[in-house]
């Protein structure tokens, strides 16, 4: 499942990685650990509808893209500058997905 692959690309990156559908819920909950990340469903774009020549069943893809919601723990860090360098820390080459969808 297309979820699942990102959230294994982007593990190690991260203390812990989960899939979220509320985004405001995500973004209440306090960070325990140093560094969290939220794979959630930005948008779906279904395409048009077919039908499937062998078995004349109907067809539709959906294109979804997917959003990642970075959390990092900064104590004591009134201006952010920590939470910068943390930020910085995070691998990006882990962030960068392939743009070929899956089928």
């Amino acid at each position: 499942m297309l979820l699942d692959d990102i959230q294994e690309r982007i593990a190690p990156s991260f203390n812990r990685v989960e899939a979220a559908i509320n985004l405001r819920e995500v973004i209440k909950q306090p960070i325990h650990a140093s560094n969290v990340a939220f794979v959630v469903p930005i948008a779906e774009r279904p395409a048009g509808n077919s039908r499937d020549v062998d078995v004349g069943r109907p067809l539709q893809e959906i294109s979804i893209t997917f959003g990642v919601v970075i959390g990092l723990k900064s104590i004591n860090d009134p201006t952010g500058e920590k939470g910068m360098t943390a930020l910085e820390a995070v691998s990006y080459t882990h962030l960068t997905l392939p743009t070929t969808p899956y089928v």
